[in-house]
C-alpha cells in the first residue's frame, strides 16, 4: 500500500475539520473541530471526525477506487442542560448548527459536468485534492438530535452523527 493511500485518509479528516470550523465561524459561532475521534470538552459546539469505513474496487492493478465513509460527531451541549423541556435552548442550537454543517457540506457537491466550486476546499485548503472522483462528496445521513457518549466522559452529551461518503481514487503501486 502506498504512502499516498494513508495521506489521503488523514487529508480528508483535516479538510472536513477545516470546513466545519469555517462554516461555524462564517455564522458568528466559535467552535472547535478535530480531525480525530476521541475528544471531549466543555465548550460547545465542537466536532470530531473519523474514517469509519470504505468500499473498494480496483480500476487497474495500481489504482484503488474507494468510497470513504467519514463520521462527524457534532456535540452541542450536556444532557444535564434541560433539553427535555419544551423550550430547550440546546435543542434550538442543535438545529441551527446542523443546518450550518448541512449547508457547508452540500455546497461541496456539484453535478458532473457543471462548473462551480471545488470539493473539500476551504480557506485553509483552497485547492481541490487530486484524489477525489468526479461525482464529489455526498451528505449521506445524520442521526437526529441524540444523546452521544464517548468513553472518556463522565456524562453524556447531545448532538448528532453526520455521515459523508467521499469517493476517491489513489495510486497504490506500479507506475
Amino acid at each position: 500500500m502506498s504512502k499516498d493511500y494513508f495521506v489521503t485518509h488523514y487529508d480528508i479528516l483535516l479538510r472536513c475539520a477545516a470546513i466545519e470550523k469555517e462554516a461555524f465561524a462564517a455564522n458568528g459561532i466559535t467552535s472547535d473541530t478535530y480531525p480525530y475521534w476521541r475528544m471531549a470538552q466543555e465548550d460547545f459546539p465542537y466536532c470530531v471526525n473519523k474514517i469509519s469505513g470504505g468500499r473498494y474496487s480496483f480500476d487497474t492493478e495500481s489504482v484503488l477506487d474507494e468510497a470513504i465513509t467519514v463520521d462527524i460527531l457534532m456535540f452541542v451541549g450536556h444532557i444535564s442542560e434541560g433539553y427535555r423541556s419544551n423550550e430547550s435552548e440546546v435543542e434550538r442550537k442543535f438545529y441551527q448548527y446542523l443546518h450550518i454543517l448541512q449547508q457547508a457540506f452540500s455546497c461541496q457537491w456539484r453535478e458532473v459536468g457543471k462548473s462551480g466550486g471545488a470539493w473539500l476546499t476551504s480557506n485553509t485548503y483552497p485547492t481541490e485534492p487530486t484524489y477525489l472522483q468526479e461525482q464529489g462528496i455526498s451528505l449521506v445521513s445524520h442521526s437526529g438530535f441524540s444523546e452521544l457518549r464517548q468513553t472518556n466522559e463522565n456524562q453524556g452529551q447531545l448532538g448528532t452523527r453526520i455521515i459523508l461518503s467521499i469517493p476517491t481514487m489513489v495510486q497504490i503501486g506500479g507506475r
